[in-house]
């Protein structure tokens, strides 16, 4: 009939104007998208990310959800170009991987196209495209190679492993890693533009290390016949190679500061060729002296014992300004592998209030590439003083000595101005592992302190010894993990800016499970015995004797003025207290210098005592220091709700018995 004749004719009038008004709506997102891009592009450059691309879509308030398209054609970001497009067909499987989409989920991985992680994985991520992880953490992502051979491949990551099998591909990393393994790439090569924390090993192919790159060191092992290794290094770096792997790799030193073992002068060319530092094996405390004074790569192939303190020098007003003497005085840069070995204080060092170990005034990095990894130093007390940069990337560090609290007898201690950055490595101290003034760093390891004021009932009124286990006190700081462990405190944050995540803190009160004996006037952190063979099995070390630990324990986090200003932003981590709160914003019973403290928290887990406030916020207090929380995400042993700031957009929700969620309303 009539209907059915005037239906037949406009419905599909009625669905073609709707396709014609999505792909017309479309066109106008993709239109106003790139003109955002081409403004930044006059000012900042082009992007090469596809998370760089989608920050300066927010910019002009278009989410990643937006780039949904409503029409037949997919909305994608060309990295050659830096623009967005619409594609109504995949094009060809040569060019694909240079246009990027969002994957909501996993099959949208394997459309060819490279991708914008937008959903949750369940898992480590394989692909043989293009990938960047958004806003996820800590992802292992493997590349392979596809079939065919791809010329700029790009891979963003947030922490985790990165793993490279492509012998016929090029791939350009960008943003962090923990660790990179290569095992083949094209010899048009891996570009390193972002970080290693870590280290990356390396089996084939060639690894460019650019300007704007940091890799710690790159350690090539394992060369097959047939095949070589190629590093080029336009930023200092470690080169370490094995015996097998010699005579296949050859190294372009293109700056000065780089240092290499296993590689004669014969195989390395570049620029800065002559400048290269050539390691040296060391046996000697001498020649350990030697290394610090001329700034060689000092390999240990024995263990040294200091024997005699030779430098004086006085500290700055901002670290106390008392006069110290050390043994090992670095001005230049230095590298030092323990190699499986230690550095040890003869017993003459031992009563020496004033004695440190290292006196840091050039640039100094310490690690341990032995197969056990538990190459350490010990000292009575303090064993590093910096005033440059220092890098800690692995090894052992453990101080013995019960003090006051009026020593700065902290492990590592910092000056205004320096740089420190600590990659790994286990800490033990019967105080603070850092009194920091300076910058500082910290993305892993395993920090522990035994300070506590209960020691006095033990061995006396002078071995009150409370202590936190790190203490920043200026500069900017931030900590992206680690295992942080105190009898009396954990994680302070008493002046300058930080940003915390990632990290487990926790402040016992009553025991701390990781060790604790006496051995005369000293604290042993580990068995009586050979503590070498406790650093393998952590289990192996001394409990605590609850009895002992009669006072009453402070944080997890500790945010307070007491040395200047503070301001810290909380991302992630989980933080729990044995007696009070898991953390306290403020000062209110003992003042220090009594500057304000902002504490931001955006998420994380932090868990009281019982009876205790997950978080407390001491608010203005005119003698010791005003303490100021916001909060916006989070888990929390008891309500929150009065300490967050914008009830309109978050809420606190009671999830479980003793359980609170902090988020934003939906």
């Amino acid at each position: 009939g009539v209907i059915g004749v005037l239906s037949a004719v406009l419905i599909p009038t009625f669905i073609n104007l709707n396709q014609k008004a999505n792909q017309a709506a479309d066109e106008s997102l993709v239109k106003n998208l790139n003109t955002q891009l081409a403004m930044r592009k006059q000012t900042e450059g082009a992007n090469r990310t596809m998370s760089e691309a989608l920050a300066d879509a927010l910019d002009a308030g278009y989410k990643v959800e937006n780039l949904t398209p409503k029409g037949n054609k997919d909305i994608v970001w060309n990295q050659e170009t830096d623009e967005f497009a619409q594609l109504e067909s995949a094009p060809a499987a040569a060019e694909a991987y240079k246009y990027w989409t969002v994957a909501k989920k996993p099959s949208d991985l394997e459309k060819g196209y490279s991708s914008y992680l937008y959903y949750q994985p369940e898992g480590d991520i394989t692909v043989n495209t293009g990938f960047d992880v958004g806003e996820y953490s800590d992802i292992n992502v493997t590349y392979n190679k596809g079939a065919i051979a791809k010329s700029d491949v790009r891979i963003r990551t947030n922490g985790g492993v990165l793993k490279i099998n492509a012998d016929t591909d090029t791939v350009s990393h960008y943003a962090g890693l923990q660790d990179l393994t290569i095992d083949a790439v094209a010899n048009a090569s891996y570009h390193e533009y972002g970080y290693v924390i870590g280290k990356a090993t390396v089996s084939r192919g060639h690894v460019v290390i650019e300007n704007t790159g940091n890799i710690p060191e790159v350690a090539v092992k394992n060369v097959e016949a047939g095949h070589t290794v190629k590093v080029t290094a336009n930023a200092k770096t470690i080169i370490t190679v094995d015996a097998a792997s010699a005579e296949k790799t050859s190294i372009v030193a293109n700056v000065k500061d780089i240092f290499v073992d296993g590689v004669e002068a014969s195989g390395i060319t570049g620029a800065a060729a002559s400048q290269v530092v050539h390691s040296k094996e060391i046996t000697t405390e001498a020649a350990l002296k030697s290394a610090f004074d001329n700034g060689e790569f000092a390999k240990l192939g024995a263990d040294i014992v200091l024997s005699a303190s030779n430098y004086s020098f006085t500290r700055t007003s901002f670290a106390g300004g008392q006069t110290e003497n050390a043994v090992l005085a670095a001005n230049k840069s230095v590298v030092l592998n323990l190699n499986g070995h230690k550095i040890t204080s003869s017993a003459d060092l031992d009563d020496e209030v004033n004695f440190i170990a290292v006196n840091n005034n050039g640039s100094l990095r310490v690690y341990d590439d032995s197969a056990s990894g538990n190459g350490y130093i010990e000292a009575n007390a303090k064993m590093f003083y910096n005033r440059g940069e220092l890098v800690l990337d692995s090894g052992v560090y453990f101080t013995n000595t019960l003090c006051t609290n009026t020593d700065y007898r902290s492990m590592i201690i910092t000056d205004q101005n320096s740089k420190t950055t600590i990659n790994g490595g286990k800490f033990y101290t019967p105080k603070c592992v850092t009194s920091s003034w300076g910058d500082m760093v910290i993305n892993g390891g395993e920090f522990v302190n035994a300070g506590a004021t209960a020691w006095k009932t033990v061995k006396g009124n002078a071995y009150e010894s409370w202590a936190y286990t790190i203490r920043l006190k200026a500069g900017t700081n931030q900590v992206n993990g680690g295992d942080f462990y105190g009898i009396h405190g954990s994680v302070s944050l008493e002046g300058g800016t930080s940003t915390v995540k990632n990290i487990r803190s926790e402040a016992s009160g009553e025991t701390l499970t990781k060790f604790v004996a006496f051995a005369g006037d000293k604290i042993q952190l580990h068995p009586i015995g050979n503590k070498a063979a406790a650093f393998t099995v952590d289990n192996d070390f001394v409990t605590a004797n609850k009895t002992t630990f009669n006072g009453a324990s402070h944080y997890a986090l500790y945010v307070a003025g007491e040395e200047n200003l503070v301001y810290a932003t909380i991302e992630s981590g989980n933080y729990s207290a044995g007696r009070l709160h898991a953390a306290l914003i403020g000062n209110n019973n003992d003042g220090g210098k009594g500057f304000y403290a902002h504490c931001t928290i955006n998420g994380g887990t932090f868990t009281g005592a019982s009876g205790q406030d997950a978080v407390k916020e001491t608010g203005i207090h005119i003698a010791y220091g005003a303490g100021y929380t916001e909060i916006f995400g989070g888990t929390f042993s008891t309500n929150v709700e009065s300490l967050m700031k914008n009830t309109i957009d978050y809420s606190c929700r009671q999830v479980a018995e003793g359980q609170w969620v902090v988020s934003k309303n939906k």
